[in-house]
C-alpha cells in the first residue's frame, strides 16, 4: 500500500531543511506524495532535494490523491524561500527586514498554475526545473504550494447568489535545487543596529544577514544593550535563516526611549557542534561565531519624535470603538429622555389621581 506523504499548515506554512515535517491528516480532501527524481540528493521522502548540472533541467511530479467524494480544485505556485521576523525560513513574500529573496525558485521552475483532482482519483502534477547557464555556487531553494479552493458564499452588489473562491488550505513541499553535490560553509553578518519602534514600544533592532548560499543553521543570538546604569539583555536560539536572506533581530527597550548613547553587542552562533569551540549564554557549543560590538547614539529630536509617535499611538483606537462608543451614548441618551418623559408623566398622572380624590372628599 501505497504511503502518502502530506506536508499540512492551515493558514500558514512553512518548512525546516533538513528536518523532516510530515503530517497526515483524515480530515483533508486531498493528500500529496511526492514521486522520487533520479536525481535526488540523499533519501528525503517529503521534499526535493536535487542535483542538477547547468543549463540542464529535470522534472518534478507530485502524485495528488483526492480521498472526497467531489472534485478538488487546487491552485499551485512556487515560491522562494526567506527569513521571518522570528527567525525562522518561511516561503513567499519579502524577508523580515521588508527586502525581496536574492534567488527567487519560481524563475527556474515552469509548471501548471492549477490543477482538478476528479473524486476519488489519483493525478500527478509535472513541472520542470531548469538550472541557470553557470555552474552556481550554492542552494536554490523555495517550496511548491498547494493551495485548495473552495467555493463560499460572499455577498455581491450585482447578486446575493455569487460565489467567491476562499482559500481554505495551504500546503508546501520543500524545494531545493543545486548544479553540484557539495556542501558550502555557511556565513553571517551583523549590521549596523538602529533604535526604532513597533506598535507600542521602542528598541534596537539588529540587522542579522546570511552572506552565503545555503542555510544558516542552528542559529542562537545573545544581545546586550546598556545605557544609564539600564541593561535589557536577550537570547533567542533554534532560529534558522534561508540562503542569501536577512531580518532584524529585536531588542525591546519599554514605551520610553531617552537621548544618548546605547551600547549594543550582540553575539550570533550558527551549527551546533558538541566539540565546537563557541559558546552561548545557555551553555550550547557552536562550530561558528560572530559577534559585534557598536554604539547608537540618539538625538533629542529622534527621541521626541519617537516617545511623540508611540505616545499618540497609545491614543488611538480603532474606528469600530468610536462607532461602538457612539451608538452606546445615543442608546444612554434615549434612555435618559425617555426616562425623563416617563417620570414627568407619572407626576403628573399622580397629581391628577390626587385632585379627584379631593373633589371626591369635596363632595362627601
Amino acid at each position: 500500500m501505497k504511503k502518502y506523504f502530506i506536508v499540512i499548515l492551515l493558514f500558514g506554512f512553512s518548512i525546516l531543511y533538513p528536518e523532516k515535517v510530515i503530517h497526515a491528516d483524515s480530515d483533508m480532501n486531498f493528500q500529496v506524495q511526492v514521486v522520487p527524481s533520479k536525481l535526488q540528493r540523499g533519501q528525503g521522502e517529503a521534499y526535493f532535494d536535487l542535483v542538477v548540472p547547468p543549463r540542464k533541467s529535470t522534472s518534478i511530479q507530485l502524485n495528488l490523491k483526492n480521498t472526497s467524494s467531489s472534485t478538488v480544485k487546487v491552485a499551485i505556485s512556487v515560491v522562494p524561500a526567506t527569513t521571518d521576523m522570528s527567525g525562522k525560513v518561511a516561503y513567499g513574500g519579502r524577508n523580515g527586514d521588508g527586502s525581496l529573496p536574492e534567488m527567487n525558485l519560481a524563475k527556474y521552475v515552469k509548471g501548471p498554475k492549477t490543477i482538478v483532482i476528479p473524486a476519488k482519483s489519483t493525478v500527478t502534477y509535472k513541472a520542470t526545473i531548469e538550472m541557470p547557464a553557470s555552474n552556481y555556487a550554492g542552494i536554490i531553494t523555495g517550496g511548491i504550494v498547494l493551495q485548495q479552493e473552495t467555493a463560499g458564499s460572499s455577498p455581491s452588489n450585482n447578486s446575493h447568489n455569487s460565489l467567491q473562491v476562499l482559500s481554505k488550505y495551504r500546503y508546501v513541499i520543500a524545494l531545493l535545487a543545486r548544479t553540484s553535490d557539495t556542501n558550502w560553509q555557511p556565513a553571517e553578518k551583523i549590521g549596523t543596529a538602529i533604535v526604532a519602534r513597533s506598535k507600542k514600544t521602542v528598541g534596537i533592532k539588529v540587522p542579522i544577514t546570511n552572506t552565503s548560499n545555503t542555510f544558516l543553521n542552528q542559529l542562537s543570538i545573545d544581545t546586550s544593550v546598556q545605557k544609564d546604569g539600564k541593561k535589557f539583555v536577550t537570547h533567542n536560539d533554534h532560529m534558522q535563516m534561508a540562503p542569501n536572506s536577512n531580518f532584524n533581530y529585536a531588542v525591546h527597550l519599554g514605551s520610553r526611549v531617552t537621548t544618548g548613547t546605547y551600547q549594543v553587542m550582540t553575539k550570533t552562533y550558527f551549527v551546533e557542534d558538541e566539540s565546537g569551540q563557541y559558546v552561548d549564554s545557555k551553555g550550547t557549543k557552536y562550530r561558528y561565531a560572530v559577534s559585534k560590538k557598536q554604539n547608537v547614539s540618539v538625538t533629542s529630536d529622534q527621541a521626541n519624535q519617537l516617545n511623540k509617535a508611540l505616545q499618540k499611538n497609545k491614543h488611538v483606537f480603532p474606528s469600530i470603538f468610536y462607532i461602538v462608543g457612539i451608538i452606546l451614548l445615543l442608546l444612554m441618551i434615549l434612555v435618559m429622555v425617555g426616562g425623563i418623559f416617563f417620570w414627568r408623566g407619572r407626576k403628573k398622572q399622580a397629581a391628577q389621581i390626587a385632585e379627584l380624590k379631593a373633589k371626591i372628599s369635596d363632595k362627601k
